[in-house]
């Protein structure tokens, strides 16, 4: 059964790794806190902006509005002088091993004369190309999809921005939703693999899950000892799984590594072991499975 656990931890990480995995929205390594916000004013009149796990929004500088009056536009002044070439910008390093990034827009123009004067673009290590037309008409909302292919940018600036150039007559809002990324995770020939399969024991109290020990072929050259960073175990007890847990609280791995469990057992985790507090816990049907991550790399092993 070690034998088995191992080569199944093998060809599956070399699967993972060839295929790539994916994050879902604003999540690990592209999750809020990896990104940067900077706005060129910081006025009340200046650029904003917001950013949640699921959606990012940029609204561009405006110092003056109109009002259409139907006997022609009112113009009030908000900030004097104008101040032209403003934007919010939201930009993050490119993590190793980053593939396609794909996401949705929602954007709005308010401006008075078209969306020429508040264009929203993304840009990779400053190569700027924009979101939208330029030709959009006042009061209009324009919806798609964006694909960039960030394969090689690794350590380079990723950004989306939210200009103006005359930052007057109005402003516009972008909205990005639907964040996903492809990581190319078999660019680093990583492997790891199981070497030592999980064990899992109980008593009156509940059960404890270890994890074994692991290998990692690094770079396709070295193999050294598997020490993982971050870890998930699976409670499955007469063959339903009951619980899913993380030994970092899924800061680090995502919860779609794992399939989906019922969660009706609450556990706690730690690199070393997992626990469950289960009243009268002595049952010879359950089992624990192991999701471990290291250097971008997962393997997948269950006890006996």
């Amino acid at each position: 059964m070690a034998i088995r656990n191992k080569v199944i931890g093998l060809v599956i990480a070399i699967l993972i790794s060839s295929q790539g995995v994916a994050n879902a929205d604003f999540s690990d390594e592209f999750a809020p806190s990896k990104w940067t916000y900077t706005e060129t004013d910081t006025s009340a009149y200046g650029p904003s902006a917001s950013q949640t796990a699921s959606t990012m929004t940029i609204t561009s500088a405006n110092y003056s509005t109109w009002v259409n009056t139907g006997g022609g536009n009112v113009v009030t002044t908000l900030a004097s002088p104008a101040v032209q070439n403003q934007a919010g910008i939201y930009s993050i390093v490119i993590p190793n091993n980053t593939g396609i990034v794909t996401f949705d827009y929602s954007y709005y123009t308010g401006d008075v004369s078209s969306s020429y004067f508040d264009m929203a673009s993304y840009t990779v290590d400053g190569s700027e190309t924009a979101i939208t037309s330029e030709s959009l008409v006042p009061l209009s909302t324009t919806t798609g999809s964006v694909s960039v292919n960030l394969t090689g940018q690794s350590g380079k600036t990723f950004a989306i921005n939210q200009k103006c150039n005359d930052c007057v007559l109005g402003s516009a809002t972008t909205t990005i939703t639907k964040f996903v990324v492809k990581f190319n995770q078999f660019s680093n020939l990583n492997v790891l693999s199981s070497e030592e399969s999980p064990t899992i024991t109980s008593d009156a109290t509940g059960y404890t899950c270890k994890p074994g020990k692991f290998s990692l072929l690094s770079k396709g050259i070295n193999r050294v000892t598997g020490s993982p960073t971050s870890i998930a175990y699976t409670l499955i007890v007469g063959g339903v799984r009951v619980s899913s847990v993380s030994s970092d609280n899924w800061s680090v791995m995502s919860r779609s590594s794992v399939a989906e469990s019922n969660n009706s057992v609450t556990g706690t985790a730690s690199l070393t072991s997992a626990t469950w507090a289960v009243k009268g816990a002595a049952d010879s049907s359950a089992r624990c499975e192991v999701v471990a991550l290291q250097d971008g790399v997962t393997s997948l092993s269950g006890s006996k």
